[in-house]
């Protein structure tokens, strides 16, 4: 039975394994092929010839809003992880009038679809002349991801016991050496996640850009790939090289947090985000 078992549970991961590996194992092959190649032999026959032309034409089609991007994660992510860190930790240390009203604002803020805000987010930067500028659109990614990082870094502090940060009270360490010193390093695992999930969120992010940035040259990579599509419609050998350079940072990033995102899984924190929006509720 337990052989059976075996067997089914590799069966399915193979399975698995190669239905998510097909579309990646196309991209690449479809992205060293030529032009002429491409269309001849089809999409799917391994390249006699392999190019690396491709990789060329795509990066200077899409190198300015790959920069773009690389300045809209460099910027947002980590103003969003430590503003959420910082809110996380005052409202799951600290008793104080409206702490639940805060709570359930953010709360607010996570679970209203994001795609509502479009117009009044709109009316908004346009009144404050931020239409078509790097800063609106890195104040738009902090605003709408800034609450589900405080409700994954809060479940967290949550579950670090609080004699640690008596005892360093009671020698004399003020809370916000507490905070950066002893919290923060013990809460690693999760602060990888963070980062990685809004890593993804930004980097991939495609409406905002498209509806509130007009002028090409600030346009993140996404939008960028978009624009080469267009213009490359019919040579996908080079469209999906370009795909193969955008993905490119979130390959390194989840290969150097691979550790650290199994840690923060086992260790329970996105279970706790439920239990403790459902106790709120």
């Amino acid at each position: 039975m337990k052989k059976a078992k075996d067997v089914f549970r590799y069966l399915f991961w193979s399975v698995f394994v190669i239905i998510w590996l097909t579309p990646i194992l196309y991209i690449v092959n479809s992205a060293v092929k030529s032009p002429n190649e491409f269309f001849q032999r089809g999409m799917f026959a391994f390249p006699q010839e392999p190019t690396l032309a491709n990789f060329s034409i795509a990066w200077d089609g899409i190198k300015i809003h790959f920069l773009n991007s690389l300045f809209y994660v460099g910027i947002a992510v980590p103003l969003i992880v430590f503003l959420s860190c910082m809110a996380a930790y005052a409202l799951s240390r600290f008793e104080f009038k409206g702490k639940k009203f805060f709570i359930i604002l953010l709360m607010l803020g996570m679970m209203i679809p994001s795609h509502t805000t479009l117009l009044p987010n709109y009316l908004m930067l346009k009144k404050l002349d931020l239409l078509n500028s790097r800063t609106g659109l890195i104040l738009l990614y902090i605003a709408l991801n800034i609450s589900f990082t405080f409700f994954l870094t809060r479940s967290y502090f949550l579950g670090i016991d609080r004699e640690i940060e008596e005892a360093a009270l009671t020698d004399g360490c003020p809370t916000w050496q507490i905070f950066f010193r002893i919290i923060l390093p013990m809460a690693k695992p999760i602060l990888v996640i963070a980062i990685v999930m809004n890593y993804l969120n930004v980097w991939n992010d495609l409406v905002l850009s498209i509806v509130y940035i007009t002028r090409d040259e600030l346009l993140p990579v996404t939008a960028g790939i978009l624009r080469f599509t267009e213009q490359y419609a019919q040579h996908y050998e080079q469209m999906t090289a370009g795909i193969l350079i955008s993905i490119i940072p979130l390959s390194i990033i989840f290969v150097l947090a691979q550790k650290h995102i199994v840690t923060g899984m086992a260790e329970g924190a996105l279970k706790r985000i439920f239990r403790l929006m459902i106790l709120i509720i």
